[in-house]
């Protein structure tokens, strides 16, 4: 039986599970090549949406939101303290300087919204940066 294993592999991660080992189905990285288009997958048959980087990062932000107290009012503050947890959850060093001057660019103004609308709105924000 003969199986042939591309020479450079894509190696991403899922969204939200970039540290750490490749140790549980979630941190298992993509099998693809390196270059491929369309969907990751990884050695399980799972797959998950190949999506810019500030994308997955808007996206992270908004399961954090929904998923810790989405009725809490959303504030500037938070808005802010977010941008640098999540950009420094994805990038190192110098990097998360970047990221997070990125992202704060990208998200929406607090006016007043819940986590949970305020999550909405970044979803809508990461599907318009994903395109």
């Amino acid at each position: 039986m003969s199986t042939t294993v591309p020479s450079a592999l894509c190696g991403a991660r899922r969204p939200g599970w970039e540290q750490g080992p490749a140790i549980g189905i979630n941190r298992i990285p993509c099998i693809l090549s390196a270059g491929h288009e369309g969907e990751h997958g990884n050695a399980f048959g799972q797959t998950w949406p190949a999506t810019a980087p500030l994308a997955n990062a808007l996206l992270l932000l908004a399961d954090r939101l929904r998923g810790h107290r989405p009725a809490a009012a959303m504030t500037e503050a938070l808005r802010r303290a977010q941008a640098l947890v999540i950009a420094d959850r994805l990038h190192k060093g110098d990097a998360v300087d970047e990221a997070e001057r990125e992202l704060l660019a990208l998200l929406p103004a607090v006016t007043g919204q819940t986590r949970g609308e305020y999550a909405a709105l970044l979803r809508t924000a990461a599907e318009k940066v994903g395109r």
